[in-house]
């Protein structure tokens, strides 16, 4: 959902003058600071920090494609190398 909405976001921009270029309020980029810092898991509301979630994939990711495999999957409070089914690895 996210792509196709860059996607036709660059094609309203594709071809504007940037000076004279206006964007809805709904078009615009929401700070990461306006977003809800928690999410629903098992039905229990677990809060996370998007600023780090945001920086940790930044400095991991080496491609554009490692980039999509990332955002595939949803937020996570713990980091799961660390669980496997039975609880907490070693």
């Amino acid at each position: 959902m996210a792509r196709e909405e860059g996607i036709l976001g660059i094609k309203i921009i594709e071809g504007s003058n940037l000076y004279t270029l206006k964007f809805r309020r709904n078009d615009r980029v929401q700070p990461l600071s306006l977003m809800s810092n928690a999410i629903k898991v098992h039905n229990e509301s677990v809060s996370t920090n998007p600023t780090t979630l945001f920086q940790r994939i930044s400095i991991t990711k080496q491609s554009g494609e490692e980039l999509e495999d990332f955002l595939k999957y949803e937020e996570c409070p713990f980091p799961l190398p660390v669980f496997d089914e039975d609880g907490m690895r070693k």
